[in-house]
Order: C-alpha cells, then sequence, then structure tokens
C-alpha cells in the first residue's frame, strides 16, 4: 500500500498564496472592465507576475492555466474566439516560467527577472498571434502590433506595482522573497 504524501508547511503556504493570488487574478480583470480600462493594463497578469516571485514554478503553472479558463468560463473573459485565452494562458505560463528560472533559478535580481519576462512575453505574443491568424488565414503582422502595442499601459503598470509589491515585502520581511 502506497503511503500518503503529507503535505508540508512550506506546500501549504504556497498553495494558500496560489490561491490567494488566483482570486485577485479573476476578480482584478472585472474591476478593470467595470471601470472601462479593459484589457490594456493586463490586470490578469499583475498577480500573476507577483505570484511568480512567490511561489515554487508549479503553484505559478497552476494558477496560469486555471485562472484564465475559469474566467473565461464564467465571464467570457478572455474570449474563446478569437482565442484570446489560448494567447493569455501561454502568456502567462511565459512570464512565470522565465521568472521562475531568472530569479528563483539563475538567482537574478527581482528586475532583471521581471524585464526578462515582459520581453519574453511581448515575443511570445507576437508568435502566438501570427501563428493563430495564419491558421485561420488572416494577415497578422499589423494586428500582432496592435496588440503588442496596445499592452503597453500595462507593462508600465507592471513596472510600478511589481517593484513596489516587492519593496512592501522586503520591509514587511527584511529580504525579497525567498528563491526556490
Amino acid at each position: 500500500m502506497q503511503k500518503a504524501k503529507i503535505i508540508t508547511p512550506e506546500d501549504m503556504k504556497q498553495i494558500i498564496l496560489s490561491g490567494l493570488f488566483a482570486a485577485i487574478a479573476f476578480v482584478l480583470p472585472m474591476i478593470f472592465h467595470l471601470l472601462g480600462l479593459g484589457s490594456i493594463f493586463l490586470p490578469m497578469f499583475l498577480p500573476i507576475v507577483m505570484l511568480a516571485f512567490l511561489v515554487k514554478l508549479q503553484f505559478a503553472i497552476v494558477v496560469c492555466i486555471i485562472v484564465p479558463i475559469f474566467s473565461t468560463l464564467t465571464t467570457s473573459m478572455p474570449p474563446i474566439y478569437p482565442p484570446i485565452f489560448l494567447i493569455m494562458i501561454m502568456e502567462l505560463l511565459v512570464i512565470c516560467v522565465i521568472i521562475s528560472l531568472t530569479y528563483h533559478r539563475l538567482k537574478y535580481p527581482w528586475y532583471v527577472a521581471l524585464i526578462a519576462s515582459v520581453i519574453v512575453d511581448r515575443l511570445t505574443l507576437a508568435l502566438m498571434i501570427f501563428i493563430l491568424l495564419e491558421i485561420f488565414k488572416v494577415k497578422g503582422l499589423t494586428l500582432s502590433s496592435v496588440f503588442i502595442l496596445q499592452g503597453i499601459p500595462g507593462i508600465c503598470l507592471q513596472f510600478i506595482v511589481v517593484p513596489l509589491f516587492l519593496k512592501l515585502y522586503k520591509l514587511r520581511y527584511g529580504v525579497y522573497p525567498v528563491r526556490n
């Protein structure tokens, strides 16, 4: 008979943080849309980027997949067609992987991880749009540029909120988030 795996206190902390940030990532876009700020501020990205600095990659990946799907099923945001929710899942996954790789594994400072994640995210967005528009036989070059430029206010918001969050974390705990 196989022994049941015991959840460690660290894993429990990771699960709780993942649940908290998943809830924020679900609710924040609704608030932004109610205020007419919509998708240009990338509201689902903010809590997930912050989460990527706090938890192990496997926990962040679960949130990156579940939140957009749950949001699509309950609010129709992001939409299934055009397949924005697929693009968003890929973007969120790439962001979490890059932050995990650069911050947690390679031990680069948080600002290097944030900048790298934004750059790779924008490249992923362009590639995903190009691939999906090719599948649907639509000219993608101009549309890809529009989507990339449309996210600039959200990127600026990330460069304001995430450093502030990390600084507040350091003030509270005396260190930046522990590298997993």
